[in-house]
């Protein structure tokens, strides 16, 4: 008979905790819940004033325990769980209340979750701070074992913004049986056995699983033995017992016991009280906090000569430990829009190549700024000094002169800027009227120019030469002078002389070459020139034979003709360089020497020209009547 009741109270007790385990999943959401599995007499003592009591007094206990574990705390002291106790309660207590000794508080913290940096794609499994319950954290597709990770994913090229890194925390309820058996009905006295059995049926081990029996003050406790893990006693206000079995780790799919012997001290019902909770623990991951920076450096020449082009190195680097996204540069004056670079991780930099040229003399200020996302922002000045070569030319020559007379002019080239000009061109143009007399120059006959190559000119020095011309005509004769180099503009200069001109007459005679026949037209002719620049006027021409030869007609001019003479019409005007030739035809009658003279005068300039030429005269020999003798 006592063998059928047993057998059925073990299996009332049984269906009772399985009930409640189930019950405990499915309300597995509640963080606060306790999970309980109760051996309870038949008689439903659970239901008394005094039962409700306990059950409210022991579930604020569970609750503070759960919520001081909860929180951060050091590693625990030796005292909280010592090895040497627990096998002291399992091996040294078999009969006597004196064995079972009273121990440290319970509801000292558990010790902090372990903290580790995350290393990319892995894994965690801590449990959670409720009752019954685990978390999984993961970051990406980790791997267990691990705390947390950082996922780091490069932009596209081109991409305004890089991804966010992302952490993922993902939680499950672990899998875990408790089942607590032993009688319903104990007498006074006696010893009575009961075992509590957990098994881990997640995939996953857990840690600080803990399993909570509750007696009252009069049951004494002679037996407490678990098969893993530590044991501890302590006494409530109300005098109840409170028995706590701790295991630090549980494997998956492993089981463990817990056998309890107790003897009852007084004839009272009472409700044997058991109920398990997972220790929370704090879910702790590294979490990397960085700053991306942004710092900018120019390199490149601190003078430049005007008009020239140099390269300038533009270097943005990030100093920080987080990536700048976006990075683009300005630079003014030179860029009419932003550089674009893109993304430039940390401890990186980029390198931007700028040609400018340098478009006005003294101090260029250049500005570059660089910016990126998040407000990134900066900026750095470099001054760079522009030289400039600045040339002036200056021509001096005589302010007057006579036509046809031979001029120097002077040309004083000086540098007044601060780099020197190369590749020096020097051109003179000449008005008409002036020739350029050949010298160290090259003439261009096409354009009445003259040109001098002068090589490199220092700065503040100056150089002199001369070049010659030729007065033609009178008038005020400009010179122009013009100076130019590689990185100059043209600058010039002029002189004016003012040209007199004069009218110069020149009279020539050409007489018949070698003795002429008596009796023969003979012709004498008679040149006259302007060899000045100035217009001549009111030119007369005599002509004169001696005895015995008279003018018999003129060609060339109009001119009355009396013995012995030929007198010309005025001439009125002859221009500069213009030549007028006229012949007198004239017939010796004897033989000898025939004078002829040729007489010119002006009024402006005031002149007077006489040529005179002899020519002899013979008689033919076929002809001997006509000989005779003549004046010398």
């Amino acid at each position: 008979m006592n063998r059928t009741l047993i057998g059925v109270l073990s299996l009332t007790i049984i269906g009772v905790v399985i009930v409640a385990v189930v019950h405990a999943q499915e309300s597995a959401e509640d963080a606060r819940q306790t999970k309980s599995v109760l051996v309870t007499p038949d008689r439903q003592q659970s239901t008394s004033r005094r039962g409700r009591q306990l059950s409210e007094r022991l579930k604020q206990s569970r609750d503070q325990i759960t919520e001081q574990y909860a929180e951060p705390a050091g590693e625990p002291s030796k005292s909280d769980f010592p090895a040497a106790e627990t096998d002291n309660l399992v091996e040294q207590a078999p009969s006597s209340s004196e064995q079972v000794t009273q121990e440290p508080p319970l509801l000292s913290p558990p010790p902090v979750s372990r903290r580790v940096d995350l290393p990319s794609q892995s894994s965690i499994q801590v449990p959670a701070a409720t009752t019954g319950r685990s978390v999984k954290m993961s970051l990406n597709d980790a791997t267990s074992n691990t705390a947390s990770t950082l996922a780091d994913q490069q932009p596209l090229p081109g991409a305004r913004q890089g991804r966010p890194r992302t952490a993922v925390l993902t939680g499950q309820t672990p899998a875990m049986l408790v089942k607590a058996e032993g009688p319903s009905e104990i007498h006074v006295g006696q010893t009575a056995s009961y075992r509590i059995d957990v098994a881990n049926h997640a995939s996953e081990s857990i840690e600080d699983f803990y399993v909570r029996l509750v007696l009252p003050e009069w049951v004494q406790l002679e037996v407490s033995k678990a098969s893993h893990g530590d044991l501890r006693r302590q006494d409530i206000s109300d005098g109840s017992q409170v028995l706590i079995w701790k295991m630090p780790q549980m494997e998956s799919q492993t089981k463990e016991h817990w056998l309890v012997k107790i003897v009852p001290q007084q004839n009272k019902p009472f409700d044997l009280n058991v109920d398990w909770w997972v220790r929370p623990r704090t879910l702790q991951a590294g979490i990397r906090v960085v700053k991306p920076e942004l710092q900018l450096s120019v390199r490149g020449p601190s003078e430049m000569t005007f008009g020239q082009s140099q390269m300038f190195t533009l270097s943005v680097t990030n100093p920080g430990n987080g990536d700048a996204d976006n990075v683009s540069v300005t630079l003014t004056p030179g860029a009419d829009k932003p550089n674009w670079i893109g993304r430039i991780p940390a401890g990186g930099s980029r390198q931007l190549q700028v040609e400018l040229t340098a478009a006005q003399a003294g101090l260029m200020q250049l500005r570059a700024v660089a910016s990126a996302d998040r407000k990134l922002h900066a900026e750095i000045e470099h001054t760079v000094t522009v030289r400039q070569p600045r040339l002036d030319v200056k021509v001096t020559g005589p302010a007057k002169k006579y036509a046809g007379s031979l001029v120097k002019y002077q040309v004083v080239l000086t540098n007044e800027g601060d780099a020197p000009a190369n590749e020096i061109l020097i051109r003179a143009g000449l008005p008409n009227g002036i020739t350029l007399i050949p010298g160290e120059g090259q003439v261009d006959p096409a354009t009445g120019t003259m040109a001098w190559q002068l090589g490199t000119l220092a700065a503040n020095a100056e150089r002199k030469f001369e070049f010659t011309c030729r007065l033609v005509t009178a008038g005020e004769k400009v010179v122009q002078v013009s100076a130019e180099s590689d990185l100059t503009n043209m600058v010039s200069s002029s002189a004016m002389t003012d040209v007199t001109g004069i009218a110069d007459l020149k009279l020539i005679v050409n007489d018949p070459q070698g003795p002429q026949m008596v009796g023969e037209e003979v012709a004498y002719e008679v040149q006259i020139l302007n060899r000045g620049s100035k217009v001549a006027e009111q030119i007369k021409l005599v002509t004169q034979f001696s005895d015995h030869i008279e003018p018999v007609r003129v060609t060339g001019g109009r001119a009355e003709i009396v013995p012995g003479q030929a007198l010309f019409r005025s001439l009125q005007r002859l221009q500069p360089g213009e030549q007028v030739t006229v012949k007198v035809f004239a017939k010796a009658s004897v033989v000898g020497n025939h004078r002829f003279r040729a007489e010119l005068t002006s009024q402006d300039p005031e002149t007077q020209l006489v040529q005179e030429e002899m020519t002899r005269f013979l008689v033919d020999p076929n002809e001997p009547d006509l000989k005779g003798n003549a004046d010398d």
